[in-house]
């Protein structure tokens, strides 16, 4: 109906120019109109310019908008003209045009709707973030069922419902719900689970954050825990260490023949750990009672050379 005023004219020029002009001008008025809900304003020329200004010219702005007013203007000058039963065809086009029209009209707004300061209803980030609240929600909830367990003493209880979810979700929530527990004012709960947590980090390859684990349970258990596996033991003695990892390092290999008594390398991991303390730790104390441990339980690796080289170090050191 709009732009059938300009059939009121009678030079096809000034149709053509009236057609074009107001298929650019239309959907401008219908922007305003979305954004102040005022149909004064939308009427209002002023506000035409203001709304242009605001929207991007950029290749969405083209892309969208420019091939389909120049198709309703093409379509448009050939409903002025009398082609019989074609015109059928041409007023469905022109239709189909106008509707793919509006829909690039909403589709320039909602790309720059942080400019205009449009409320988008709808939107792959508002999904996202609804996804993302929804699962911050769960794991919220969950932290304060185990939260309540913990503190009741039912720990066992707790480490089950926790288990449970870990297993459901693939354990895709872990690292998130650790960072909750290492914030509760009782760590129990935190050092409990960090075991398994350590262990599965150090399958996946990820040492680094094994590590930020095992240094929260060392200290939070007063410098002393012990792992599951010989594995994870043995994976993070390896490499560059901190005199701080080395320390906890030490005590792990200390324990180990205690926890992994049929290992292979048990013998090994007391003399390294005698190691540590003797030559990084500068623990003459400590790296004695591992020599003393290797001692007692393999008597027959006394003529080991490393064995002897340590013993002779220790003697050595002051403070002995």
């Amino acid at each position: 109906m709009f732009f059938s005023f300009g059939y009121a004219l009678q030079a096809p020029l000034a149709q053509i120019i009236f057609v074009l002009t107001s298929a650019i001008l239309f959907p401008v008025s219908m922007s305003v109109l979305i954004l102040t809900n005022s149909l004064i304003a939308a009427l209002n020329p002023a506000k035409w310019i203001a709304a242009i200004r605001a929207l991007q010219m950029d290749f969405r702005l083209v892309n969208y908008l420019g091939w389909q007013l120049a198709t309703m203007g093409l379509i448009y000058v050939l409903l002025t003209r009398d082609m019989g039963w074609t015109n059928i065809l041409v007023t469905l086009a022109f239709v189909s045009a106008s509707i793919t029209m509006f829909r690039s009209l909403g589709v320039v707004l909602h790309s720059n709707a942080d400019e205009l300061g449009i409320d988008v209803l709808f939107s792959q980030d508002i999904t996202d973030s609804k996804i993302a609240n929804a699962f911050n929600n769960e794991l919220s909830a969950l932290s304060d069922k185990l939260y309540q367990l913990s503190n009741a003493g039912e720990h066992n209880k707790a480490q089950q419902s926790y288990q449970q979810h870990l297993e459901t979700n693939a354990y895709a929530s872990e690292a998130l719900m650790f960072d909750r527990f290492k914030k509760w004012e009782d760590s129990r709960f935190a050092i409990k689970v960090g075991r398994s947590y350590i262990d599965r980090l150090v399958c996946a390859g990820k040492n680094s954050e094994a590590w930020d684990v095992l240094l929260f349970c060392f200290r939070a258990n007063q410098n002393k825990y012990r792992l599951l596996t010989p594995e994870s033991v043995l994976s993070l003695s390896r490499g560059t260490l901190s005199l701080q990892q080395k320390t906890v390092i030490a005590h792990l290999l200390s324990h180990f023949s205690e926890d992994f008594p049929a290992h292979h390398t048990a013998a090994n991991c007391l003399l390294q750990a005698a190691k540590h303390y003797a030559l990084d730790l500068t623990d003459p104390v400590l790296a004695e009672q591992a020599l003393t441990q290797f001692e007692q339980r393999f008597p027959d690796g006394t003529s080991n050379t490393t064995y002897l080289a340590l013993k002779e170090i220790i003697n050595r050191l002051p403070n002995r």
